[in-house]
């Protein structure tokens, strides 16, 4: 085993902002609602005022579409 490979495997994921617009975003959820898990480890940031991340990506994902909704009233 190369160091290499030893620093990919142990190195933590890099996080991001979750972003609603992101399909790839929206999939990797879809996945963990599914299966109850993150696939390769959670990548997200976990943002004011939210205390947990689930609930911070529903709370992004209802206020998307509801702004999209609104737009059309």
């Amino acid at each position: 085993m190369t160091n290499e490979y030893r620093l990919s495997v142990l190195a933590p994921r890099e996080r991001v902002k979750f972003d609603p617009r992101n399909r790839n975003h929206m999939l990797d959820f879809a996945r963990f609602v599914k299966y109850n898990c993150w696939k390769d480890g959670c990548s997200y940031f976990l943002e004011d005022p939210y205390t947990d991340i689930p609930s911070m990506i529903r709370a992004k994902i209802a206020d998307y579409t509801l702004s999209k909704l609104v737009e059309k009233v």
